[in-house]
């Protein structure tokens, strides 16, 4: 049964404001279709949509461009979708103080293109930029390659508006960057998946856009030697913006990458002025030639941008994509170990972020079979078994539905996970947020 909105909310949303009942189907959250989906175009209207929703019990999904609603578990329902893509204004630019605030729909691409008329840049990465939200990346504590140098999205927000549950609206930080009084609740809605409100603004602090970028591209005979070669760089006086390691099957899937006969490939990014990373780059390379690489080459800053970008979008485009994708998180000092365990596991993609210790797996499979299904589960299960052996952790980003439906994509419960529920109990007590799809199902 669709969802009755208020009339004087559905005069205020207009047109574009509703999904044609026809059209829900684009909305749904793994096959569970909302009973409306609505895009407002003010904070007030968000205000009003979830004050309605709070009393009419209504499970409200926040939705942004769209591009990682496949991340967590599946909710037990989906009522209403609330979409933030016409919130989409820059609201201010300060170049002089390095900071600019938003409203949480417009794209990264947007926002970016914006800053640099001025030189200037926000360190946020996200797939498919064009499409995902500044406001989405944040809810999903997206990163990207450059997470090495730059941080995560916490490390650049200073501001924040939130609209909770019960249509109240709350604000935290400010527009300068030393913001000190009271709790850093920055902090707390990032990475929360939307479940303790909906981000409608963010004030961030920015970063001078580097005059060149470079990538150095060096080959292995192995991913095992490939890891090494690259963990000399991170002893180096200056280490790379972003430092990878990719095995022969994702080189394959990426613009300007030939796979050849080699097994891994070591991805090093260099930025900043053009003589500094010119002498930076000569370094690196002499370190990966003698750390057993077979070829070292190099990308121009026009050929990086769209390879890294690439490499972000792996697994999260709908053009062929993975049957299975695992994220690990472990110490750097033992990525090794872990990679050489996962790749006896029917032999996945494999991209290591060497510096911050977060390993992407992806499979890729034709079949959509029982069959399928059960040798996914059986890898599945072996997976947990080596990231527990090493104490490490593990997101399940993307599986089949049916295996999706009897596990916890964020694997075990953290420790904190009953301070969790007390915060989500009093920041959305009526517990419409998002419901069942993060962490120990909160």
């Amino acid at each position: 049964m669709a969802t009755s909105l208020p009339d004087s909310l559905v005069g205020s949303l207009g047109n574009e404001g509703v999904a044609a009942p026809n059209n829900l189907g684009h909305y749904s959250v793994d096959g569970r279709v909302p009973e409306a989906a609505v895009f407002p175009s003010g904070i007030d209207d968000v205000s009003q949509l979830l004050a309605f929703a709070s009393d009419a019990g209504k499970v409200v999904v926040p939705r942004g461009g769209g591009t990682q609603m496949a991340l967590g578990n599946i909710p037990p329902r989906v009522d209403l979708v609330v979409g933030l893509a016409r919130l989409n204004r820059l609201l201010f630019h300060e170049p002089g103080d390095l900071v600019a605030g938003v409203e949480a729909g417009i794209s990264l691409n947007t926002l970016q293109s914006e800053l640099a008329l001025q030189g200037q840049f926000l360190p946020l990465e996200g797939p498919l930029p064009d499409r995902a939200t500044v406001g989405g990346i944040l809810a999903a504590n997206a990163t990207g390659p450059s997470r090495l140098a730059y941080g995560s999205p916490r490390d650049w927000l200073i501001g924040i508006k939130v609209v909770h549950s019960d249509g109240t609206v709350t604000k935290s930080g400010g527009r300068v960057v030393k913001n000190v009084t009271g709790y850093d609740l920055n902090k707390l809605y990032t990475g929360s998946l939307g479940t303790l409100g909906v981000i409608v603004e963010a004030t961030f602090k920015l970063a001078p856009a580097p005059a060149e970028r470079v990538t150095l591209v060096a080959t292995y005979p192995s991913v095992a030697t490939a890891l090494a070669s690259a963990g000399g760089l991170l002893r180096q006086r200056a280490t790379p913006q972003a430092l990878h390691v990719i095995d022969r099957q994702v080189t394959g899937r990426l613009p300007g990458l030939v796979p050849e006969v080699n097994q891994a490939t070591v991805l090093a990014l260099l930025s900043g002025r053009k003589v500094a990373v010119k002498r930076r780059a000569d370094d690196c390379a002499i370190a990966l030639d003698r750390g057993g690489a077979k070829t070292v080459g190099t990308l121009s800053s026009k050929d990086s941008a769209p390879l890294w970008q690439a490499i972000t979008d792996l697994g999260w485009t709908e053009e062929m994509p993975p049957s299975l994708v695992a994220k690990v998180g472990i110490l750097p000092s033992q990525m090794g170990e872990f990679v050489e365990a996962s790749l006896e596991l029917d032999r996945p993609g494999v991209v290591a972020d060497v510096g911050s210790g977060l390993v992407r797996l992806l499979w890729w499979s034709d079949e959509e079979s029982s069959s399928a299904e059960a040798d996914i589960q059986g890898r599945l299960d072996k997976l947990w078994d080596v990231v527990h052996s090493i104490n490490g952790h593990m997101v399940i980003e993307r599986c089949p539905a049916h295996i999706k439906s009897v596990l916890d994509v964020w694997g075990d419960p953290p420790e904190a996970i009953d301070v969790m529920r007390r915060v989500k109990g009093q920041l959305d007590p009526a517990g419409i947020l998002n419901t069942g799809r993060f962490a120990g199902r909160i």
